[in-house]
C-alpha cells in the first residue's frame, strides 16, 4: 500500500506542477518535451543500473504502446478540455480504470473481498464529489459537447486512457520485474520523441521557468510510473485504479486547501469523507 500511496502523491504533483505552469502562462507543449526528456534520462540511468541489459520484445512493444497513449493523451487532454471543458475531461480519465478492471475481472480472475467491494463503491462515490471543488473551469468552446466533434474526443480520450492504464497491468503480468526500467525506457522515448517533433515543428524554445516546471513534472512521471507498476505487483487492479484515481483528487485537494488556501465545498467535504473511510475498507479483508 506504501507504493499505491507515492504514486498518489507522484501522481498528484505531476497535475498540480503542470496546472501552476499553465495559469501562469507557460507553454504546455515546452513543459511537455523537458517533462519526458527528464523521465527519458532517468530511465535510462535505472537501466545503467542492471547488471543485464537484456529486455524482451514484449517488452519494447508494451513499452512503445503506452508511450504512444501516452503522447497521443497529453494531446487529446488539451483538445477535449477546449470542446468540453475541464471538468468533463477529468471526469472522462478517471472512468476510463473500468476498462483495466473490467480485463481484470474476465482475465485474471480478480476478485475482491466483501469489504474491499464496498470500498471500492465508496470510492467511485466519492470521485464525483471530489471533482466540483476546482474554482477554475475552461469554458468549451462554441461546438458542443454534444456534436460529432465532442463525442469523438470525449471516446477517444476514454478509450486512450484505458488502454494506456490496460498495458501497464499486462506488462506487470506478462514481463520480469528486472524489465521494468526498459519498459519505461521505451515508453518515454517515444513520448519524448513525439514531443520533440511538436517543439521543432512549432520552433518552439523552453524558456527558463519552462526548464524548472519541465524538471519538476519530469521526475513526478517518472516515479508515479515506477510506483504504479511497484503497485500492480501486490495489489489487485480493482483496488489501485479506484484508490488511485480518489486518493489523486483527495491528494490534490487537501494541498489546494491547506497550501493555496482554498475553500471546500460541502460536496468536496463529503467526498472527502466518503474517500477516507474507502481507503480503510479496500485495506479489509474477509475474515
Amino acid at each position: 500500500m506504501i507504493s499505491l500511496i507515492l504514486h498518489v502523491i507522484f501522481s498528484s504533483s505531476f497535475g498540480i506542477f503542470l496546472k501552476y505552469a499553465k495559469d501562469r502562462g507557460h507553454c504546455l507543449d515546452s513543459i511537455g518535451f523537458i517533462n519526458y526528456l527528464v523521465a527519458l534520462l532517468i530511465a535510462i540511468w535505472s537501466m545503467m543500473q542492471l547488471d543485464s541489459l537484456s529486455f524482451s520484445g514484449l517488452a519494447t512493444g508494451l513499452g512503445v504502446t503506452n508511450g504512444i497513449t501516452y503522447a497521443f493523451g497529453f494531446f487529446l487532454w488539451k483538445a477535449t478540455v477546449q470542446v468540453s471543458g475541464v471538468v468533463v475531461t477529468t471526469a472522462i480519465l478517471r472512468l476510463s480504470m473500468v476498462i483495466p478492471i473490467t480485463f481484470a475481472i474476465l482475465i485474471w480472475h480478480e476478485i475482491p473481498s466483501a469489504w474491499q467491494i464496498l470500498g471500492i463503491f465508496l470510492t467511485c462515490s466519492a470521485l464525483p464529489l471530489l471533482s466540483t471543488n476546482d474554482p477554475v473551469e475552461v469554458t468549451p468552446s462554441n461546438i458542443s459537447t454534444t456534436s460529432g466533434l465532442g463525442a469523438i474526443l470525449i471516446s477517444l480520450t476514454f478509450v486512450n486512457a484505458g488502454v494506456g492504464r490496460l498495458v501497464m497491468k499486462i506488462f506487470n503480468e506478462t514481463c520480469p520485474v528486472d524489465e521494468k526500467p526498459f519498459y519505461l525506457f521505451f515508453l518515454f522515448g517515444v513520448t519524448t520523441f513525439f514531443f520533440t517533433i511538436v517543439c521543432i515543428y512549432q520552433k518552439i524554445i523552453p524558456i527558463r521557468w519552462e526548464y524548472v516546471f519541465g524538471i519538476l513534472v519530469g521526475v513526478s512521471n517518472f516515479f508515479q510510473s515506477v510506483t504504479f507498476l511497484v503497485a500492480l505487483d501486490s495489489i489487485d487492479v480493482l483496488i489501485v485504479f479506484p484508490v488511485s484515481a480518489a486518493g489523486s483528487v483527495l491528494f490534490t485537494t487537501l494541498v489546494g486547501v491547506v497550501v493555496l488556501k482554498e475553500k471546500l465545498r460541502t460536496k468536496s467535504i463529503i467526498g472527502i469523507t466518503l474517500a477516507v473511510i474507502a481507503l480503510i475498507f479496500v485495506n479489509l479483508k474477509n475474515t
